[in-house]
């Protein structure tokens, strides 16, 4: 026997963020949120710019100008460390925030691995790393700071920012109307 499914238009009543610390599931949260009825990507290119903005009224300012469609169902997604200003904005347009973090350990590996990846410089820390002698110091660049320029979220092919900023993402655990779930407990088969 055959069972066909609801015809549903629309199941999301509100826009989606999709928010995360960078290497902690983004992708794959971002994949299982558009398999809901009605869900449809709407990619924001310069999104996860947020992060590399300096002060909150920036970081607002990009966030936006990339989510700027705000019918039901649109599903956006990017890292935004957490802003009091950025906060407002979302909870005033209802978008319905979605967080997803890891360990930072396991995101200092992950980033680790990210860019020793491939054998070719396809990213623009790949320089940083093939400067230092050895896999434990190219972990240890990740922690604490690699390379040279501005500090802070801004990132640039010239540094590797302390994976202590993974930190400031995590004060979305606070705010209460933010749905968060950690990339352990996501993944886990039980």
């Amino acid at each position: 026997m055959a069972y066909a499914l609801p015809n549903h238009t629309n199941t999301l009543a509100r826009p989606i963020l999709i928010d995360s610390v960078p290497k902690s599931g983004t992708n794959l949260f971002r994949n299982l949120v558009l398999a809901i009825p009605g869900a449809q990507h709407f990619p924001a290119q310069r999104l996860s710019f947020v992060a590399e903005s300096d002060t909150d009224e920036q970081r607002l300012h990009v966030l936006r100008n990339q989510i700027y469609d705000l019918r039901p169902g649109k599903v956006y997604a990017g890292h935004g460390p957490f802003s009091p200003l950025a906060q407002t904005w979302l909870a005033t347009y209802k978008l319905k925030h979605l967080f997803i973090y890891r360990d930072p350990r396991d995101v200092a590996v992950s980033v680790y691995h990210f860019i020793k990846k491939d054998k070719q410089p396809r990213h623009d820390y790949y320089k940083l790393y093939a400067s230092r002698t050895n896999d434990y110091e190219r972990l240890i660049a990740v922690i604490v700071r690699c390379g040279e320029g501005k500090t802070g979220h801004l990132l640039c092919p010239r540094l590797i920012p302390n994976i202590r900023l993974t930190y400031e993402y995590l004060d979305w655990l606070e705010i209460d109307h933010v749905y968060m779930i950690q990339y352990k407990d996501f993944i886990d088969d039980k």
